[in-house]
């Protein structure tokens, strides 16, 4: 009776504060009593400072939330219910680096703390710390060693790892308990997937499908048929969609996708033509079905249902792809009649403003394509880092170097953050023949952005070119390949830092790749050439120098291997 009177008391104290505060301006936080006047763990004091701290919460006043919770822990260090409240708490607030320390501190003093074990092992995994939440995952086994919750993270986690093996026994675990657990034989389809046994994992789909029909379910499951070529499932499918969710937009275009992939065209265009008859945004589907005419080189039809779109009133997308196939016709006034049609809000509006340019450059209007330009880039509305990098370029192109950089200065007081200025101005140095200090300007760009492809492979293929740095060049080299592994010049990049590096197996393997991602690149087939040479292959180095020279339009670098010709055919 006792005690609960004391919380009663306690109650009343917080409601008339409340109260209080509300007419009083700003609430203070009663203090705790002194040490000696405390008990050794006061409930009251605790359950007190426990609903001030819900209380804030609530009113989404989190700093004060966490003073009120940390001094109920003062008052009472064991109480279980503000501890587990607390580190909710600093993740609410973004602090989940305390949060971690916190946890990690609780389950030290209470090893068998399953709440904190648990939250503990979802901020390891947020932070892709695998093997640390799988050691949590484990202790919470010994635990409750049938806990599926637990099993299930456990298989996932292995499978995140590539330990399909272990996760393929612990979730065959759940199953033998369990035989319709879901997530368990959705996990064993994915490590199916993973481990290219298609068979095996399109069986634990359909087991699933049988379990829980869902929208997520179907379009995996349509992606992994497309993927393996199953038709016959596609269309199973297909009719079982139709059946509970006619009207699913997003399910119709995942099917549309996959038999255009299934070239199975008709189909394909049977249910765009459905999908259209209930689609929220008819226009949305017409953009669609111009693009796969296009795809497929039927622009008279793609034409005019995209002029269709455009005379029902402003369509940014619409007019950005008639300027294009007008463009592609080199029909170039109809083309840069719809192009004027875009608007700066459009996200089609700086492409438009490069095809503009392109297409009066075309003309022999360079004098309105640089006019335009300097519109552009005076206005503040319409201005963008990407314009004054054209016009830059465009002066580059003129060798008009002091106009050029002109334009990039004034940029970067406007744009003093921008990775492409900084970059634009490195390729003009460059262009000058000025090396080092255009490295000087794109090592600004990787304080900007550390994992730009483009000045990693700017510097590193300078170093690798002047025969310098090449280590740090093939760890520069590396890194951009990762950002962009289908680049074809960074590709070539790393073929040449292997070269002089002396490792030329791996050159020519990286050479190789790079000249399937561009074949008509003339500086590939120049590096190869070299490679093979040194190889001991001469006659196929000498066909990869012929290739360079018939490509090469610089006189310059044409004259270079045609002298690496002439030695060679003395």
């Amino acid at each position: 009776m006792a005690f609960l009177l004391r919380h009663l008391s306690c109650l009343f104290v917080l409601t008339s504060l409340l109260t209080l505060s509300a007419c009083g301006g700003k609430k203070q936080i009663q203090q705790p009593p002194p040490p000696e006047e405390q008990e050794v763990a006061d409930l009251s004091c605790a359950y007190f400072y426990f609903l001030w701290g819900k209380h804030a919460e609530n009113q989404n006043k989190l700093e004060e939330a966490r003073e009120a919770y940390e001094k109920a822990l003062v008052c009472d260090p064991e109480a279980e219910f503000v501890a587990q409240k607390l580190p909710i708490l600093l993740i609410r607030m973004d602090q989940r680096q305390e949060a971690v320390q916190w946890l990690e501190e609780t389950i030290q003093q209470n090893p068998e703390d399953r709440s904190s074990l648990q939250l503990l092992a979802r901020l390891y995994i947020n932070e892709g710390r695998y093997d640390e939440a799988i050691e949590l995952y484990q202790r919470l086994r010994r635990l409750e060693p049938a806990n599926e919750t637990t099993l299930l993270r456990l298989g996932y986690l292995f499978g995140q790892k590539g330990d399909y093996q272990a996760a393929e026994q612990i979730l065959q675990e759940i199953l033998v308990s369990n035989p319709s657990a879901y997530f368990a034989h959705l996990y064993l389809a994915r490590i199916a997937v993973k481990s290219n046994d298609a068979e095996k994992a399109a069986g634990r789909y359909e087991t699933c499908l049988k379990l829980n029909y869902s929208a997520e379910l179907i379009s995996e499951m349509i992606e992994f048929y497309g993927l393996h070529k199953m038709g016959d499932r596609v269309l199973a499918l297909h009719r079982l969609a139709l059946n509970e969710e006619p009207e699913n937009e997003q399910l119709s275009l995942a099917f549309i996708q996959v038999y255009f992939s299934l070239k199975q065209p008709s189909k394909g265009m049977r249910e765009l033509v459905r999908l259209r008859s209930f689609a929220k945004d008819p226009d949305r589907i017409d953009i669609i079905t111009a693009r796969i005419y296009i795809s497929r080189d039927r622009f008279n039809q793609a034409i005019p249902l995209l002029q269709s779109i455009v005379s029902k009133g402003h369509h940014g997308e619409a007019e950005y792809m008639l300027a294009a196939l007008f463009f592609d016709q080199k029909n170039y006034d109809k083309s840069l009649n719809h192009l004027k049609q875009l608007r700066e809000s459009d996200k089609q509006y700086p492409d438009s403003i490069y095809l503009r340019v392109r297409i009066l450059k075309l003309l022999k209007k360079e004098g309105k394509a640089f006019e335009l330009l300097e519109q552009i880039t005076n206005d503040s509305d319409r201005r963008r880092p990407e314009f004054f990098s054209l016009l830059a370029s465009m002066h580059m192109g003129r060798d008009e170097f002091n106009k050029g950089y002109a334009v990039l200065k004034r940029a970067l007081v406007l744009f003093p953050d921008n990775e492409l200025l900084y970059f634009e101005y490195g390729l003009l140095l460059d262009k000058e023949k000025k090396t080092d200090e255009a490295i000087t300007w794109m090592k600004k760009v990787l304080v900007l952005n550390p994992d730009n492809a483009e000045a990693l492979n700017y510097i590193g293929y300078t170093w690798a070119d002047a025969n310098r740095n090449l280590d740090q060049a093939l760890s520069y080299i590396r890194k951009a390949v990762a950002k962009k592994p289908e680049n074809g010049y960074i590709r070539d990049s790393l073929g040449w830092v292997y070269y002089r590096l002396g490792e030329d197996h791996k050159a020519e393997k990286e050479l190789k790749k790079a000249l399937q991602l561009e074949p008509t690149d003339p500086h590939i087939f120049d590096h190869l050439g070299d490679v093979l040479l040194r190889l001991g292959n001469t006659d196929t180095a000498i066909d990869h120098f012929r290739k360079a020279v018939e490509l090469f339009e610089d006189a310059e670098k044409k004259q270079a291997v045609q002298e690496k010709l002439r030695q060679l055919e003395k």
